[in-house]
């Protein structure tokens, strides 16, 4: 598994497995989902969290070619259609999750995790004249893939990750 198979492990599994958080969202009618990858099916049900990958950074190499971690820059956002007064409060539970955090994935470890700067997004008008609502946080997630062969540089295979939260 890359690093960001093991972030997106990680996160996807802080997230969903935060039951304060998920009791704050609505469930899609078909998986019980409310937690995304990078997007939310069609009949999610509002208000949802989407994470994603917003940008990558130089990985941080030791002497000798040797990884040490990949930095990447994550988008997670709670989605809802009444107002900011919806999405705020998850907002604030996310960053409560995620900001400060560490742990571990399969295959991986994550070092650290912190808010780079909140997001608040434009009130967008979809199909039907739903109006989406987006407030969350960009979060620096820095991870290391265990078993790396230090000589080689391997990441440890080219699995992809769970999209949806998927397995």
């Amino acid at each position: 598994m890359s690093e960001l198979g093991v972030m997106d492990t990680w996160l996807y599994g802080l997230l969903s497995g935060d039951t304060t958080l998920t009791a704050m969202l609505g469930k899609h009618p078909d998986s019980n989902e409310c937690i995304y990858d990078a997007l939310a099916p069609s009949g999610a049900v509002l208000p949802y969290v989407v994470f994603q990958v917003q940008a990558t950074s130089p990985d941080t190499i030791a002497v000798g070619n040797i990884r040490i971690a990949a930095n990447v820059a994550y988008v997670v956002r709670a989605i809802g259609g009444v107002g900011f007064a919806t999405v705020r409060p998850i907002a604030a539970r996310i960053d409560a999750l995620l900001h400060g955090a560490r742990g571990t994935s399969a295959n991986g470890v994550i070092l650290s995790c912190y808010r780079e700067r909140p997001l608040k997004l434009p009130p967008e008008i979809g199909p039907g004249g739903v109006v989406y609502y987006h407030q969350g946080g960009i979060y620096r997630v820095r991870a290391r893939v265990t078993g790396i062969i230090e000589n080689g540089g391997d990441n440890g295979g080219d699995e992809e990750p769970p999209e949806n939260g998927d397995e």
